[in-house]
């Protein structure tokens, strides 16, 4: 579920701008919970999050673009790496 919510956020911001892909993170983490909290409507949430996916799969490429928000997205994607790394090192000491 996180991790779905992960993908699908750094794949909105990849095409999409870094607020964009949070957005879509935090919607789909929301998603996720309406499916978990209402078992009869889990189906439904999983194909409007899978709709999305799709959506953003059909339309991010065709999209003009703007290379700063790659840029962006690729920039804070180097910094949240480091700081993970660095995070990971020092609790393996």
């Amino acid at each position: 579920m996180i991790i779905g919510a992960l993908v699908i956020g750094a794949l909105t911001a990849y095409y999409f701008g870094v607020r964009a892909g949070a957005f879509a993170a935090v919607g789909a983490v929301a998603l996720f919970i309406l499916g978990i909290a209402m078992p009869s409507k889990l189906l439904w949430t999983y194909g409007f999050v899978g709709l999305f996916v799709a959506g953003v799969l059909f339309v991010g490429p065709r999209q003009p673009g703007r290379q700063e928000s790659k840029a962006d997205f690729l920039r804070l994607a180097r910094l949240g790496t480091g700081k993970a790394l660095r995070l990971f090192r020092k609790l393996r000491r």
